[in-house]
């Protein structure tokens, strides 16, 4: 005879039976509980340091021409010429027209050299100002007969513009006080030694 297990009491055993073979606890037993897990001491964070233009107080480097580099024995040399007589020399760096707005700005010191801005054509009567530059300047504009029809003095990082007497093809920047320490004038004449150092058009 064949005795069955009331509903009930079948449905127990069965949920009993899954509850142990899956080790979850049953009230009142001491069922296995999965291990803790552990984790590695991450490593240290170590920022990387900031390129020094971008260090809180550090300013941005200032650019400076590329003509900056050039040995002063290697540039062209402007001569100024009062009455078929040389009254002075002076080595200019021939600038690119793509660095008109850099010009002699950046630099602390200059020496005995200049730096000769040719525009290719005369009629020129836009202004120059000392933003950034550092030193004291002269600054000479020359027409297309290459006679010096302005001189005037720029003062270092002054914002001022600076305008010349009359239109102009090419200027030519020099250490302040040069052109007088020189005898140079209105009217003079400025040639170049060979090669010319007018940008090839």
């Amino acid at each position: 005879m064949v005795h069955r297990l009331p509903p009930a009491l079948a449905t127990l055993i069965v949920i009993a039976l899954l509850l142990a073979g899956c080790g979850a606890e049953v009230a009142g037993g001491g069922g296995s509980s999965a291990p803790e897990a552990t984790a590695s001491p991450a490593a240290p964070f170590v920022p990387t340091p900031l390129p020094s233009q971008f260090r809180e107080g550090t300013p941005p480097p200032e650019p400076v021409s590329s003509t900056a580099a050039i040995p002063v024995e290697r540039l062209p040399v402007a001569e100024f010429v009062a009455d078929g007589r040389v009254v002075g020399r002076l080595p200019v760096e021939v600038l690119p027209q793509g660095e008109f707005s850099i010009g002699l700005s950046g630099r602390t010191a200059l020496g005995e050299r200049g730096m000769l801005f040719d525009y290719g054509k005369p009629g020129q009567d836009g202004p120059f100002w000392m933003k950034g530059t550092h030193i004291d300047l002269d600054i000479a504009f020359i027409d297309e007969q290459n006679r010096i029809v302005s001189i005037h003095t720029m003062q270092a990082e002054s914002l001022d513009y600076v305008y010349s007497s009359a239109p102009y093809r090419s200027a030519i920047e020099a250490p302040a006080r040069w052109y007088a320490s020189h005898g140079i004038h209105e009217g003079h004449h400025v040639r170049y030694t060979d090669p010319d150092p007018s940008p090839s058009r």
